[in-house]
């Protein structure tokens, strides 16, 4: 599956990667990193918000459900 209008993330700091085009897996784990970055660098609601991003994605991208391979979650 693919996403071929996909927004950027809100960068909440310098540092924070624009999500990455492709499957709804390498959207995911872009979301992660994101988060982790944001966290590290002190901006929690922006984690928070990446999180919640990430979370939302769970029921529609089927390379996340239950069973998926442990490649799937990567940071």
């Amino acid at each position: 599956m693919t996403f071929p209008h996909l927004m950027p993330a809100r960068a909440y700091s310098n540092s924070v990667e624009p999500v990455r085009t492709g499957t709804c897996v390498d959207h995911y784990n872009s979301l992660l990193k994101n988060a982790k970055t944001a966290l590290t660098t002190g901006d929690r609601a922006g984690a928070a918000d990446l999180l919640e991003q990430a979370k939302n994605m769970l029921p529609s991208c089927p390379a996340l459900q239950n069973g998926a391979s442990p490649q799937t979650l990567r940071l």
